[in-house]
């Protein structure tokens, strides 16, 4: 036993009590469910005035913002005016107004327009999700705020994520939302009858993406 007299057991235990509960924390925190990508992807952002920035990207559907990490900081960016297009992980955003991006869908056809949203609906505590500082200026750019993407699941809470997309189309430059059938038939240029026995012999939602593409690319086709 002597051997282990002048071992610093208090130091030891200490060290041990700090790592694992570094180690738990670690573990308690995740990416919100919020955010439209379950991990930050590369992506590239286009200006007007035709430069380009590559940076790890994010889209808050609950906010409906763009987010970026820089280093450590997640920024949302709250001024669009400087931007075309941003593509991330092969998908191409379009600047919608506000600070909204809304996702480009290829077709065989004209393409459509996904604006993705999210609501958060409490039970029980507020919901600590798309926690952000509006006054916040990091490396001088004025636009863009700090935000928090992690969830902190030690707090009790009880919540559901209730998905509320919208979708596009353009035309005149403009975007037009696809408010009903009937506006959806408008824009694929068929009957309101033709387009609701199509939809409904193939059990297709028009508050669908995957469905939409199926509609635009089968009447793309006739």
């Amino acid at each position: 036993m002597k051997k282990f007299e002048n071992f610093p057991f208090n130091s030891f235990l200490t060290f041990a009590f700090t790592f694992l509960f570094s180690l738990n924390l670690f573990a308690q925190k995740e990416y919100s469910p919020e955010l439209l990508f379950p991990e930050f992807k590369r992506g590239i952002i286009t200006f007007t005035n035709g430069s380009v920035h590559e940076t790890d990207l994010n889209y808050v559907t609950t906010l409906e913002s763009m987010v970026i990490k820089e280093g450590e900081k997640y920024l949302l960016i709250r001024k669009t005016s400087d931007i075309t297009m941003i593509s991330i992980d092969g998908r191409l955003f379009l600047r919608g107004p506000g600070t909204r991006f809304y996702e480009q869908i290829e077709t065989q056809g004209i393409p459509f327009y996904v604006q993705h949203r999210k609501q958060i609906i409490s039970q029980g505590k507020a919901v600590a999700y798309g926690v952000y500082s509006a006054t916040a200026a990091v490396s001088g750019a004025q636009y863009e705020t700090v935000y928090d993407p992690f969830v902190d699941k030690k707090v009790d809470q009880k919540f559901e994520m209730k998905s509320n997309n919208l979708f596009h189309v353009k035309q005149k430059q403009k975007f037009v939302m696809i408010q009903n059938q009937k506006r959806l038939a408008s824009t694929l240029g068929v009957s309101a009858k033709t387009l609701e026995a199509y939809m409904k012999a193939n059990s297709l939602n028009c508050k669908s993406s995957d469905d939409l593409l199926v509609v635009f690319n089968h009447f793309a086709a006739e």
